[in-house]
């Protein structure tokens, strides 16, 4: 929001409005941590993730998700989507564009 407000792209209003709303969000969020065992999971998926093709950090936000029983992942990354949805996570967006 900084570098679009310094960009002129949002006023500071709009700025201040915007992070008041993303604070409420981030307040009503669990926070997931990265631990050793979400490492280690994250590990097994990589070397068991056969169907979808997995990245290193992709691997480590679905096992972060799937540690924290998360409810939701919200991307808009197709392989991050697929990945996660591979492992049984509910992915939204339901669609993309």
């Amino acid at each position: 929001m900084g570098r679009r407000t310094r960009e002129g792209v949002l006023t500071h209003a709009e700025s201040r409005r915007l992070y008041r709303e993303a604070a409420k969000l981030a307040a009503s969020c669990r926070r997931a941590e990265l631990t050793p065992p979400v490492h280690r999971l994250a590990e097994r998926l990589l070397l068991t993730s056969r169907n979808v093709p997995l990245r290193a950090l992709d691997a480590l936000h679905v096992a972060m998700a799937l540690d924290a029983k998360a409810a939701t992942l919200v991307t808009y990354d197709p392989r991050l989507r697929d990945a996660a949805a591979s492992q049984g996570v509910f992915v939204a967006p339901e669609t993309l564009f």
